[in-house]
């Protein structure tokens, strides 16, 4: 169970619109979200290996196909996006 719990309802996306700062436990907005959108973050910004990878389906223009986290995804896709303290220094940037 994730704490807070309703973390656990944040979807992924390869195309977020949001960010998990775990160092200020802050949510960031990533662009302009619409009323009524789904707040969705990229798991790999702030999850380095997974238990269970799932086939993503967030249909996005650069959508990655297979989620498993930071530690499973080359560093040039990686830099594309916003990541956690945590994934940096995993990835030593």
């Amino acid at each position: 169970m994730l704490d807070p719990e309703c973390l656990q309802y944040i979807n992924h996306s390869c195309n977020p619109n949001v960010f998990f700062d775990t160092e200020n436990m802050v949510l960031i907005a990533l662009r302009n979200i619409e009323i009524g959108e789904e707040f969705t973050f990229f798991y790999p910004s702030t999850e380095w290996s997974m238990d269970k990878g799932f086939s993503c389906i967030c249909q996005t223009e650069n959508c990655l196909g297979y989620i498993q986290g930071a530690a499973h995804l080359p560093l040039d896709v990686l830099t594309k996006y916003k990541l956690s303290v945590y994934i940096q220094q995993k990835l030593g940037i």
